[in-house]
């Protein structure tokens, strides 16, 4: 350029195609004493399907994800033995027998269940441990996930007093909120390097906020990236048990826990529904004009 000036796009997404053009629209400016960008080669940064720069993982259609390169995985009998790990290694605390029955049923409905479940939420297979436990939980909360992990150990806490009265369905996603609760914690505390370049909205606000609120940010993620996963994660589960309703029960019931009222994007036809659905089966019981469709815990 005559003045002095090159000018310097920041992208967001990679790409695999790349012109001079693109530069015409340039969002900052800087002044480089002289500098000139005539002899400058815009070449392209390509990725693998990791997003690792030149990386050579490539996708699998039967795992259904990425292997080789930086993942990991080589086939997929070596990702479902990853999966099979972390189901194994569970730290299970959990006192009453219907709660560890329940955890087992997810467990083995396939082999590392709980696993694939955070895998298809994140596209990581998780290398993290889960310990699970009851204790006594003040407001309305029915579980809670303490972070930072510790040592490598991420601990949810779940509240047996107020799960014992719900039905299956109810205890199962409250399981499945929390997994996602212990996969956000532990990518956040262990690689914000790579959690911001996932979830670069979420790593501003957390700084940028005074005192921030950890579980309101991930619940703001969740109904971003999650609340879609968890619904399948729930039909499949009920699916496999034998379990014949309609899919919308399974994603109503995904927004426990979250702020499904003030959500904009929703109706108030749907906001009275996913709420009916929740207290439903949260309470097994009738709800306004809604019954529960989960099977009643058999706790003593």
């Amino acid at each position: 350029m005559s003045d002095g000036t090159f000018r310097v796009m920041r992208y967001t997404n990679y790409t695999t195609e790349c012109t001079e053009d693109a530069y015409v629209e340039p969002e900052e400016e800087y002044d480089y004493g002289g500098g000139s960008y005539e002899n400058w080669d815009p070449t392209p940064i390509i990725t693998d399907c990791q997003g690792t720069p030149d990386g050579t993982a490539t996708w699998s259609n039967d795992c259904n994800t990425c292997i080789g390169g930086s993942t990991g995985i080589t086939n997929c009998s070596e990702m479902e033995a990853q999966f099979k790990n972390f189901d194994d290694n569970i730290e299970d605390s959990l006192t009453h027998k219907c709660l560890k029955t329940l955890l087992d049923s997810i467990k083995n409905l396939k082999s590392g269940r709980i696993a694939e479940i955070i895998y298809n939420f994140s596209r990581d297979i998780p290398n993290w441990h889960w310990k699970v436990k009851e204790g006594t939980i003040s407001g309305l909360a029915h579980a809670v996930t303490k972070s930072p992990p510790l040592n490598g150990t991420i601990t949810t806490t779940f509240d047996f007093n107020k799960l014992k009265g719900a039905t299956n369905l109810a205890v199962v996603r409250t399981f499945m909120h929390e997994a996602v609760h212990a996969y956000l914690a532990t990518y956040f505390y262990t690689d914000p390097v790579k959690f911001n370049l996932d979830y670069p909205e979420q790593l501003k606000w957390f700084y940028k906020t005074k005192n921030p609120d950890l579980n309101d940010n991930q619940h703001n993620l969740m109904i971003k990236r999650f609340v879609g996963d968890i619904g399948l994660a729930l039909k499949q589960y009920g699916e496999q048990i034998g379990l014949t309703i309609d899919s919308q029960i399974y994603m109503d019931l995904a927004w426990g826990g979250l702020d499904y009222i003030n959500n904009t994007s929703l109706t108030d036809d749907e906001k009275e529904r996913i709420n009916n659905r929740i207290a439903a089966e949260q309470t097994n019981s009738l709800f306004a004009d809604t019954s529960p469709s989960g099977l009643k815990l058999l706790c003593n």
